[in-house]
């Protein structure tokens, strides 16, 4: 949706809705309380993180909060069915997990995990991977 004059990365409202504010964050446009998978590297290490939230900065800030280094954003997906979309890409990364949803993850896979757009790239990912060493 296009945002007025002033407003396009920063929560404007986009024409046509009503007090709905919208933040670029990662890769797309977030409005609180829409459900999104997101991916955050902290800088500074290999750490990486996957999860879900309905309040990304939120959460965000909570995770900052409570770690030395910087928290960034890398990707933001708005898939429809989140919970399986979570599941499949954590379970396709097991391998790499650390502790949670904490992974150490080499710069090939990062590449690859930003390069989902949607579904059928996470099934296709998946297939790569599948819980074991790439």
């Amino acid at each position: 949706m296009p945002f007025e004059k002033g407003h396009k990365k920063t929560g404007g409202r986009a024409k046509g809705s009503k007090n709905k504010k919208r933040v670029l964050l990662g890769s797309c446009y977030y409005e609180k309380g829409e459900e999104v998978v997101y991916f955050i590297r902290c800088f500074g290490t290999d750490f990486y993180k996957i999860g879900i939230s309905s309040n990304l900065p939120n959460r965000v800030l909570g995770i900052s909060s409570a770690n030395p280094h910087q928290i960034k954003i890398l990707k933001v997906w708005k898939p429809s069915r989140y919970k399986e979309f979570e599941k499949i890409l954590l379970k396709s990364l097991s391998y790499y997990r650390v502790k949670g949803e904490w992974f150490v993850l080499t710069e090939e896979i990062v590449k690859q995990i930003l390069e989902i757009k949607d579904y059928n790239d996470l099934i296709e990912f998946k297939g790569k991977y599948n819980g074991t060493l790439f």
